[in-house]
């Protein structure tokens, strides 16, 4: 089970760095992976409908409506289930119907409740998949590099690795589970 701070030594390794006991600790690498942190792991997130962060759930319409164009306007997961990134909507009257993400709402015309499938903000490290914290630190590397002082040539590699650690990670994610099936549409059909 990895934590914050084993996963900032990964990087801090790739990058031939000292270790550090904390992410809170008082010296310069704890501070500089502090701030990049949340910011990479965000983004590797958001990157990819990772297994382990694919989520559902059904939201009710907020009170409050959209000024225009749309009826209705449901609030996105916060908290410990933090919406990164909605994959799909939908709910009795649609599937995956006229809606879009403006800021943390979902706006459409469709009444609720609607159900959601998300990438939730995983923050309990032990839930990720082994491969995807190798390639989180890869990416954490890379991203610090500039700021560490390697070469330009070093931060290259890491960004080189992270590159393989995703496509690595993302092939064999991408391998569980059933192959969701692609229903025919005469809109596409036509074209043939």
């Amino acid at each position: 089970m990895a934590s914050d701070t084993e996963i900032a030594n990964l990087a801090l390794d790739k990058l031939g760095a000292r270790s550090i006991d904390s992410l809170d600790a008082d010296n310069d690498r704890a501070r500089l992976v502090k701030r990049f942190f949340p910011l990479v792991r965000d983004r590797v997130l958001r990157s990819h409908n990772w297994n382990f962060a694919v989520t559902r759930v059904t939201l009710t319409a907020d009170t409050a409506t959209p000024d225009w164009e749309y009826d209705y306007q449901y609030s996105l997961p916060e908290g410990v289930n933090k919406c990164l990134r909605v994959i799909e909507v939908e709910n009795e009257d649609f599937h995956e119907g006229t809606w879009k993400v403006e800021g943390r709402k979902i706006v459409t015309d469709k009444g609720g409740p609607i159900k959601i499938k998300y990438i939730k903000q995983v923050v309990n490290y032990g839930n990720w998949d082994g491969l995807a914290v190798e390639m989180f630190a890869a990416h954490l590397a890379a991203d610090m590099a500039q700021s560490i002082g390697p070469s330009n040539t070093t931060q290259a590699n890491l960004v080189q690795i992270a590159r393989e650690r995703t496509a690595e990670a993302k092939a064999l994610d991408g391998q569980e589970g059933m192959p969701e099936v692609i229903v025919n549409d005469e809109w596409i059909d036509v074209r043939h």
